[in-house]
């Protein structure tokens, strides 16, 4: 007869605990009905077959007659022998296989005990929810199920043996009571009905507030929103487009009321929203609701004071006077057409000088001055200009104070390009030269709003000219742009 050729399929499925509920727990020990499944290949003129199972010691433990090519059977944890013999005509054994080895390891059932958070509302994200059981296999699953919907724990943590922390992403779960399902490896579960609730959240509702308006500077206690709705942990505070004023010492007495006080020192004039927002993070917002009050000192202070925020970067453009000393004094006037552009950025924008009071009022800007001097008329030289063409960069330090006129002292130098045009009744003559140029000034910057601003003031100027150099003084009045 043909050699048995054996293939074998080994399952554990715990039929005790499979679909049992919570509140018929079972004892956590391994189950000893799990289902074992054993098959083979058919072999012809085979009139039936015999199978046998010894465990360790060689005692036998199956002993089972079967028409078919597989059987089912039962047996508790541990190692185990088996062959299988085919029967002949006669019911007798005519071949048997060699023995295999084989280990059932059954399934242990997990066992639910608590969960630290039992209700979320549909939309948000719970954090930190703790499960306590028994019995909790390492590569065991979690989940949750109502209907076809699944929810599945996402950064599942093993705090213990018996204790497991995980997420909840509510965002897109339809509302309704959980099933609860451990799942250890092998199969063996635990159901633990309508354990959990998804419940549609509702915002908060407004209806009145007692205390609406302080002064600047001052502290209103205790503000009385009454409504509905409201959820224990709520946050709650006032805000415009400018500012945000958070509540302090919030108080839920109930779903329907809540106390905070707000400190209004150092905030700006105007109407509030007010905010309440659940930690659901459903809110309400009740426009306008709450005024605050400038006083006369404040009216006073606020007409000369600088209250917009610094800016890091800014462009300017300024134009002015600009005379000239010196040994070319004697053949070119002082200029009234002279421009100047720069562009530059506060040192606040580096991180590591932010911390340095006098650096973070400071700065460096790039400059391109451009003056044009007048030539005197001379009996032979009908016509001279000197034009002047500068790039450089200066070093700008201004104090912040707190007034809406502030000046800034500025030292620089970079080149210059010099160009002497003379006419003269036989032809024209032009001569060049680059050199260095160094300035100081000072000036008065004003900012009228949030971004512009304008400024005036004076350059000292030491131009060099070839072998010679001529100092110049310009005054000047420009725009600016921060950002």
């Amino acid at each position: 007869m043909k050699q048995i050729l054996i293939t074998c399929m080994l399952f554990a499925v715990c039929l005790q605990a499979a679909g049992q509920e919570q509140r018929t727990p079972g004892t956590g020990e391994p189950h000893d009905k799990s289902v074992l499944f054993l098959q083979w290949e058919r072999v012809e003129e085979a009139k039936g077959y015999k199978v046998q199972i010894v465990d360790k010691n060689n005692r036998e433990v199956l002993d089972k007659i079967t028409d078919t090519e597989s059987i089912n059977f039962r047996l508790p944890n541990g190692n185990y022998k088996f062959r299988v013999g085919v029967l002949n005509v006669f019911s007798k054994v005519e071949l048997w296989t060699e023995w295999s080895t084989l280990t059932v390891k059954n399934p242990v059932r997990p066992e639910f005990e608590s969960l630290s958070i039992t209700q979320g509302y549909r939309g948000m994200e719970i954090q930190d929810i703790q499960l306590q059981g028994k019995n909790i296999q390492k590569e065991g699953k979690i989940f949750l199920t109502k209907d076809s919907a699944v929810l599945t724990p996402e950064n599942l943590r093993r705090i213990s043996e018996n204790s497991i922390t995980f997420n909840l992403n509510l965002r897109k779960t339809p509302p309704g009571e959980y099933n609860l399902i451990l799942e250890n490896p092998g199969g063996a579960r635990i159901v633990s009905r309508n354990i959990f609730t998804v419940v549609d959240p509702q915002p908060p509702v407004f209806e009145s507030m007692l205390g609406r308006a302080g002064n600047i500077g001052s502290k209103v206690e205790d503000i009385i929103v009454k409504g509905d709705n409201f959820k224990k942990g709520a946050k709650v505070f006032l805000k415009n487009n400018q500012q945000r004023i958070q509540g302090e010492n919030i108080i839920y007495e109930s779903k329907e009321i809540i106390r905070f006080d707000v400190n209004l020192l150092g905030k700006e004039e105007g109407k509030y929203d007010l905010v309440i927002e659940n930690p659901d993070t459903l809110r309400l917002i009740q426009a306008g609701i709450f005024t605050v009050n400038p006083t006369l000192r404040h009216v006073l202070k606020n007409a000369v004071r600088n209250k917009y925020p610094e800016c890091n970067w800014k462009i300017r453009v300024d134009s002015g006077y600009q005379t000239i000393r010196s040994k070319l004094k004697t053949y070119f006037n002082d200029s009234s057409f002279n421009f100047n552009a720069a562009f530059g950025s506060g040192f606040s924008n580096i991180n590591f000088l932010k911390d340095i009071p006098v650096i973070t009022n400071s700065g460096c800007e790039a400059e391109l001055m451009h003056s044009v001097f007048e030539g005197k008329t001379f009996a032979l030289i009908s016509e001279s200009t000197l034009t002047v063409t500068s790039a450089g960069l200066n070093l700008y330090y201004s104090p912040k104070i707190n007034f809406a006129i502030r000046p800034v002292f500025r030292i620089g130098g970079g080149l210059s390009r010099s160009v002497i045009h003379v006419k003269t009744s036989s032809g024209s003559h032009e001569t060049q030269s680059r050199d260095p140029y160094y300035k100081a000034g000072i000036s008065l910057e004003y900012r009228f709003t949030h971004s512009w601003f304008c400024e005036g003031g004076i350059d000292y100027m030491v131009i060099q000219y070839l072998d010679e150099q001529f100092e110049s003084l310009r005054y000047f009045l420009g725009i600016g742009y921060m950002f």
